[in-house]
């Protein structure tokens, strides 16, 4: 399953929940004060928590889109906008639900202020929080930078010089004091730190994944989950490197490949 569709199911489930559990206090209240309860009437009121879905959709596609670093006006500003926008969509759902099926209509402008005046501050909150989450974006290198980078490392390995083809290259694991450069057929050491090899590489294949290891996603064949949110990187040869979930992002908006799911 792709990062994208877990994300979708997740919200889903979410609403999914929260609107039951509105229903179920409703009639809770109703029982509890003595009036009817209307349950398609209830049920109908919880498009609010329904409509985060398609909402919530139109950012993680958004959020893919958008590459440099979020700022908090950006947060604040989009938040409000996209919390007002569900507001108002849920007051014209409701509209035309009423309209159609039941034997009242609800007031568009009733509707609104409603939902202004008891949702406003939930829904900031929320689109808040997603913002926060889906727009926390590390920048990506300027393309003149990417073109700067070399296509062979250069390593002195026993008195030598030896050139290294970059897209050889499948990982690069710490191995201290030094660091463990692999390829398919050597393995060379190299006194260096992994931020300082990132920096010479080209960061739309290499990526950091653990605070002890860097990836060729060129040369990755699939990924395993560990069910607490790390992964294991399955290479083309076998090897198995730990993908912990505080790097975890920058690869999921790498890999785009169709064959390669999660």
């Amino acid at each position: 399953m792709l990062f994208r569709e877990r994300k979708i199911l997740t919200i889903s489930a979410i609403c999914g929940l929260m609107a039951l559990l509105g229903t179920g206090q409703d009639l809770a209240d109703a029982l509890i004060n003595g009036y009817s309860f209307y349950f398609s009437e209830s049920f109908s009121f919880k498009v609010y928590w329904a409509l985060f879905i398609p909402f919530s959709g139109m950012l993680l596609f958004l959020s893919k889109q958008r590459r440099n670093r979020f700022s908090w006006m950006y947060i604040i500003t989009g938040a409000t906008i996209v919390g007002f926008l569900h507001i108002i969509a849920t007051a014209f759902v409701l509209f035309l639900i009423s309209r159609l099926f039941w034997d009242h209509t609800f007031h568009f402008s009733r509707l609104a202020n409603y939902f202004f005046a008891n949702e406003s501050a939930k829904t900031l909150a929320i689109y808040g929080v997603l913002f926060y989450v889906l727009f926390r974006r590390q920048p990506i290198p300027p393309q003149d930078d990417i073109k700067d980078k070399p296509k062979f490392l250069t390593l002195p390995i026993g008195g030598k010089l030896v050139p290294v083809a970059v897209e050889d290259i499948q990982y690069i694991v710490s191995d201290r004091p030094y660091i463990a450069i692999h390829t398919a057929k050597k393995k060379y050491l190299y006194a260096m730190s992994l931020k300082q090899i990132l920096e010479k590489l080209d960061r739309k294949d290499f990526f950091q994944v653990h605070r002890s290891g860097i990836v060729n996603l060129r040369h990755i064949a699939y990924f395993r989950s560990r069910s607490n949110g790390d992964y294991d990187i399955v290479m083309k040869k076998g090897h198995v490197i730990r993908m912990s979930r505080n790097f975890s992002k920058p690869v999921k908006r790498a890999v785009r490949a169709p064959q390669v799911s999660i």
